[in-house]
């Protein structure tokens, strides 16, 4: 393999914002459109073609991580997720205001941490984050400037 490909994907951003983008483009008369879905695996291929990757067979290894809130025990989509070779990590809401946490510092101490180890060993390596929180900048600018790594921010 010639390098490394690590994409991070906040599934609350990208869930809340692609209800709300979706009720938008149908002109539905609501803020957003709970019937929207997205299949992880289908969006791992945009974002390698949208950012002009390169993935040819035993080129680059692809990394896919999506944060996020536990799901309700009947929820069978982050299991499907597992099937289209993107690895799972969730965190407990907090118990008194039921807001995320955990998440987004995750994400962003997982980019930093690869981005570290791809430095170290000297793996060419490309990051794409898919998050619409502010909290990664700094991440994004210690991968990009730091260890001089390409990233691309999707929001």
């Amino acid at each position: 393999m010639e390098g490394n490909i690590y994409i991070y994907i906040d599934n609350s951003n990208l869930w809340i914002q692609g209800r709300k983008t979706h009720a938008a483009a149908l002109n539905l008369h609501t803020e957003d459109d709970p019937t929207w879905r997205f299949d992880a695996g289908i969006l791992k291929s945009i974002l390698l073609q949208k950012c002009r990757i390169e993935t040819e067979p035993n080129q680059k290894n692809v990394h896919t991580y999506l944060y996020g809130s536990t799901p309700p025990p009947v929820d069978t989509v982050w299991e499907a997720f597992g099937h289209r070779n993107v690895k799972v990590k969730t965190f407990e809401r907090n118990h008194h205001s039921g807001r995320e946490k955990k998440v987004d510092t995750q994400l962003v101490t997982d980019a930093v941490n690869d981005a570290a180890d791809a430095a170290i060993l000297r793996v060419d390596s490309e990051f794409v984050i898919v998050s619409g929180d502010s909290d990664i900048r700094t991440a994004v600018m210690s991968i990009a400037d730091k260890r001089k790594f390409p990233v691309h921010v999707w929001s």
